[in-house]
């Protein structure tokens, strides 16, 4: 399990091939208020997305509940790629055996 810290309550991923790209329309946006270089989410956790059209890279900030360390799970498909990535931002799970022989764990949230 990988995660990372945060001590402003708030947590971000972006494609790191167009970081400075999507960093400058994160702070032209989110500072300055510049319409049409990102998107407001209303009514959910996430704050902002914004997206490079020239690079196809996209960057999205979010709100955790607090301060600290926060585990972060990514989904792989068969090929490789990645197709998801679950923040656990409240709670911790509980990790439960299955009690066969095989050793197979679940995680309970």
């Amino acid at each position: 399990m990988f995660g990372f810290d945060t001590d402003g309550a708030t947590g971000c991923f972006a494609d790191a091939g167009a970081w400075e790209s999507l960093h400058r329309l994160f702070e032209r946006h989110l500072v300055h208020g510049e319409p049409g270089v990102g998107e407001d989410i209303p009514d959910s956790m996430y704050l902002l997305r914004t997206r490079d059209e020239a690079s196809g890279g996209e960057l999205v900030a979010f709100a955790t509940t607090g301060d600290g360390t926060y585990p972060v799970w990514v989904g792989y498909s068969a090929d490789g790629d990645v197709v998801g990535v679950g923040v656990l931002v409240a709670g911790m799970p509980t990790v439960l055996q299955d009690g066969g022989a095989d050793g197979v764990e679940a995680v309970v949230g």
